[in-house]
């Protein structure tokens, strides 16, 4: 892929004449890859490495150039960083939610009239002031069924004939690739509430079908299961196979073409299924975001416990794979959440909902005030808390958005970007510090966002 001499001269004009220079170099130098991803608002992308950040610019090395790059903000998209990638993860039990739509995950602190307290994966010790907090969602402690498969041992895998086949799927570099046409299938008692996470990557034709609470882990049709299909380049389905053909329950076709896209240019996608037998939901989460929630109105939810990947055609890869007993139902949705904008209250783990004003929590319990009567509430038995927050302020026009797939997002005004850390500006938390390696991704104001 070329590199941009016009980017290189706009930047230039910012940040002087030595970045002419580092452009001749990249135009006499053919591209190569890096651990980060750099994509210019126009689809052009850049492979190297993330210097840092400052209130005036980007520093970025190219493996082409000989010194780094000064790039203009206001040109960038997104820059995807792949130095996030840690084996084993700190647990998180709650995530709040913040008035201008933030999010931070972390380990639950403290509650009480006037703030929230967090322990959170990137920034330590937080405590979020309540009129900056929109809801918070205590969704229990998730145990870990397995995480991050060793090999292949313990799966069955067959082609498209339900024969076994050693060639159709193999174990590298920490990931399960897809050869050819098949399935990777495996018993690992699905429980009624779950959540399947993994890195996915695809090519702009390829066809991934994810069935789970299968009762055949060597084929598709003729099983009874449910199942997402990520039918490259732009649509993904809910599919339901019970003993007929498959039935598509809903299609995302419009709504999924960013996210697809960013995944068929070689960026790993992080990919959550959050399932509920009980209430018949199926959630996809792309990249910490909620895609899509289904729910199943005809027939069973699915009639066995396990998960396969089936591959249709061309390549997948999928890492990082890790398998969850939920403590909840699903979190709410943006939709929920605007529902109950102007008031406060409790959403409980067994549905029911209460009106009232939140209290403190003490002694692992929530003091919660009805117009009736008060009521004293474990906090085991709490789903997500609400609040009627103000209008949030407008966030600063050279303020950026720090994406993590599991710990949250952040509005940030950066003030200064290093390998080690980042600082900076939050618009309703005021001044932070950040380890900068917990994040994914760093969105730019104004750009077309991607989950």
């Amino acid at each position: 892929m070329e590199d941009r001499p016009d980017i290189l001269k706009s930047t230039m004009n910012m940040f002087g004449e030595r970045v002419v220079v580092w452009s001749m170099v990249l135009l006499m130098t053919s591209g190569s890859v890096g651990a980060d991803v750099l994509e210019f608002r126009d689809g052009e992308v850049w492979r190297g490495t993330l210097l840092g950040m400052e209130a005036g610019g980007v520093r970025w090395q190219h493996k082409a150039s000989r010194e780094p790059i000064a790039v203009i903000p206001q040109q960038v998209g997104v820059i995807r960083l792949q130095r996030a990638a840690a084996a084993t993860l700190p647990r998180s039990n709650c995530r709040l939610i913040l008035a201008n739509g933030d999010e931070i995950a972390g380990t639950f602190a403290g509650l009480d009239e006037r703030e929230a307290k967090v322990l959170s994966n990137f920034a330590g010790s937080l405590t979020v002031p309540r009129t900056a907090l929109r809801a918070l969602v205590l969704s229990g402690e998730r145990k870990m069924l397995f995480e991050n498969p060793p090999g292949l041992e313990g799966w069955t895998i067959t082609d498209q004939q339900g024969k076994p086949s050693r060639t159709v799927w193999v174990f590298r570099d920490g990931a399960f690739v897809a050869r050819s046409c098949g399935f990777l299938g495996r018993e690992v008692q699905l429980p009624p509430v779950a959540c399947i996470e993994f890195d996915l990557e695809l090519t702009e034709r390829s066809v991934l079908i994810v069935q789970f609470y299968a009762d055949d882990l060597h084929r598709f049709y003729g099983s009874h299961s449910l199942g997402l299909e990520f039918n490259m380049p732009a649509k993904i389905v809910l599919l339901r196979q019970t003993d007929g053909p498959n039935s598509a329950m809903a299609d995302l076709m419009q709504e999924l073409t960013p996210w697809l896209f960013a995944a068929s240019k070689g960026n790993p996608v992080h990919v959550a299924i959050r399932t509920d037998r009980v209430n018949k939901t199926v959630a996809l989460h792309g990249n910490g975001r909620l895609i899509k929630k289904w729910k199943v109105t005809r027939g069973s939810f699915a009639g066995g416990s396990g998960l396969v990947f089936g591959q249709q055609q061309d390549y997948i890869g999928i890492s990082r794979l890790q398998l969850f007993e939920q403590a909840g139902p699903e979190e709410p949705t943006v939709a929920e959440l605007n529902a109950t904008a102007t008031s406060d209250g409790a959403v409980l783990q067994n549905g029911d909902r209460l009106s009232g004003r939140v209290g403190a929590v003490r002694a692992g319990v929530l003091n919660f005030q009805m117009a009736e009567r008060e009521l004293q509430l474990p906090v085991e038995r709490l789903h997500w808390l609400h609040y009627a927050a103000p209008p949030p302020p407008a966030a600063p026009t050279n303020a950026v958005q720090l994406v993590s797939h599991r710990y949250g997002r952040l509005t940030l005004e950066v003030e200064r970007w290093s390998a080690q850390q980042i600082r900076g500006r939050h618009p309703l938390l005021g001044a932070l510090q950040l380890d900068a390696s917990a994040f994914d991704a760093v969105e730019f104001p104004h750009a077309t966002t991607r989950p």
